[in-house]
């Protein structure tokens, strides 16, 4: 459903990039979070399999300038 280094923003409000898919859930792929609910960076990228996070899901693709 999500090409790998597709660009989301997550219920949680934070941006991440795709960078593994899920066959089995493919609504549900293993995305990293770049930033925060706010729009800022983080300081450290943290990598988030929404498979395994039920209170966590994709809300949106994010388009170039989002």
């Amino acid at each position: 459903m999500f090409p790998l280094g597709t660009r989301v923003r997550l219920n949680t409000g934070e941006s991440a990039e795709v960078v593994e898919l899920n066959p089995q859930y493919p609504l549900r792929p293993v995305v990293k979070v770049h930033k925060d609910q706010h729009g800022l960076s983080l300081k450290e990228a943290r990598t988030l399999d929404l498979s395994k996070s039920s209170l966590v899901h994709v809300t949106e693709i994010v388009q170039d300038g989002q």
